[in-house]
């Protein structure tokens, strides 16, 4: 199966940082709930949204105006025109039907739907936090099965007792598969969200990682 490709911004007061994760949605049973937090850093907030992208909306509202009073003047140069080409015995032009500026212009793409995955850091450590691995994980609330997980890779910049909020952009949407039961509604509430944290790099070059059996 293909995997999508995300971009993870980490915002902060500074400049975002662009990093890329990978998104996987093989469900397995398995024990995330369970697995140790990472050493210093909490996760104090995770949610995510669907946003909509619609290109035509973006265009200028007054392009309409000025292309209605384009063509106006095409077809009054149109019938000078051809009353030209009638003196001269030749065939008139067919009036125009678009103005030119219509007629170039290219047709915006279709609205795009995204998925936007926040997730909220504090750090309870006592050193800079320059990168992270972690992944935004779906689970089934009555058997803790893994339905889908987001993984994310990104710089960071995080200073002892400071937060930092982060955002992940992809056209995946939480879970591919959805009980028939709940076809039709809000995907909010129906699966227990976690975050889980696999590696912490600190500004002075140290590590931290998350063991193999976890």
């Amino acid at each position: 199966m293909r995997l999508p490709v995300l971009i993870l911004l980490a915002t902060l007061l500074s400049s975002p940082v662009i990093a890329q994760a990978q998104s996987a949605s093989t469900a397995v049973t398995n024990a995330v709930q369970d697995l140790p937090p990472a050493p210093g850093i909490t996760v104090i907030k995770n949610t995510w949204r669907k946003d909509v992208h619609n290109p035509a909306m973006d265009e200028d509202p007054l392009q309409a105006s000025r292309d209605a009073v384009q063509l106006q003047d095409q077809r009054r140069d149109n019938i000078k025109d051809n009353q030209t080409l009638a003196k001269l015995g030749r065939d008139p032009e067919p009036p125009p039907t678009k103005s030119r500026s219509a007629a170039t212009r290219q047709i915006p793409p279709p609205a795009s739907e995204q998925y936007v995955y926040e997730v909220k850091l504090g750090n309870t450590g006592n050193k800079t936090i320059t990168a992270l691995v972690l992944e935004y994980v779906f689970l089934e609330p009555d058997t803790g099965e893994q339905v889908n997980k987001h993984r994310f890779s990104t710089a960071a910049k995080i200073r002892p007792g400071k937060n930092q909020t982060l955002f992940g952009l992809s056209n995946s949407p939480p879970t591919r598969t959805v009980d028939a039961r709940n076809a039709g509604k809000d995907w909010h509430g129906l699966y227990l969200e976690k975050v889980v944290i696999y590696r912490i790099d600190y500004d002075d070059g140290t590590y931290w990682e998350r063991p193999a059996n976890q």
